[in-house]
This record gives C-alpha cells, structure tokens and sequence, in this order.
C-alpha cells in the first residue's frame, strides 16, 4: 500500500487523476491475481510433496521387516523421518490453498468498498467453517452474492 501511495503522490502534475487511480487499480488488481496463481501453484506442490512423504513414512513404518532391504531399525528412522516432516509440509499446503494472501486481502476489502464495485467484480467463493462442540459440530456456510 506504501508503494501504491508513494506512486500516485509522485504521479506528474498533468495527469488526470482518475487515469492515475486507474492504473493503480489494475496494478493492484494484478498483483492480488499473481500472488493468487502462485499460493495455488506452491500450495498444490506442497501437497503434492507433503503426502507423498507422509505416505512413504507411513508404508516403512508399517512395512514387515526387511522391505527394500532394510534392517526394521533403518525403516523405523527412515519412516519417522518422512512422516514427520510430510505432516507439517502437508498443513502448511493446506494453508497456502486457503488462506488469502495480503495482496488478495486489500484488493478484495478495497474491491467491496468501491461505490462502482461491479466494475472490479470477480466471482465470489462460498465459505465454510465446522466448529467441534462437545457432543457434536457445528456446520456454517457463506455464499457471497
């Protein structure tokens, strides 16, 4: 936001501002796209990598004894170590799919503010949450319109 502002502020004195905020708008708008296409690209990559290990440690962890060659102390090590470090990476691609980055964040709050929203609109995802309680969950969901 810092640079957005430092970049309209230096902005030439001739220009209209209404093309000003409009480039700046379609620059924002950019970034939250670019920030968007690579969570989903390093999100998707650490699933990918994350269950693959977690897979991997769980076979050697529950494999007989001397598969692939290995002594039951070796597969122990080897399969904690791959689960152990699968199950992190596994959340943390999780997170990189759903949360929202800070690009997305301000585009979307400025977005909604705007009085001429519909002209920055995009698609609206619904949004769901499950909250455990002690004898059961509870179920919310959000469609935006």
């Amino acid at each position: 936001m810092d640079e957005i502002h430092d970049k309209f502020m230096d902005r030439p004195a001739n220009v209209e501002s209404k093309a000003s905020i409009h480039a700046i708008e379609k620059e924002w708008r950019e970034a939250a796209e670019a920030s968007r296409s690579k969570r989903a690209f390093v999100g998707t990559a650490m699933l990918i990598a994350g269950g693959v290990s977690l897979a991997t440690g769980l076979s050697l962890l529950l494999a007989p004894a001397g598969f692939l060659g290995m002594s039951r102390q070796t597969q122990y090590t080897t399969g904690g170590v791959m689960m152990g470090t699968g199950m992190p990476v596994l959340t943390i691609s999780v997170r990189f799919l759903i949360e929202w980055s800070a690009e997305e964040t301000s585009w979307e709050a400025y977005r909604t503010m705007k009085s001429d929203a519909n002209r920055l609109a995009r698609l609206h995802m619904p949004s769901f949450g499950v909250a455990p309680f002690r004898d059961g969950a509870m179920a919310v969901a959000s469609v935006p319109f």
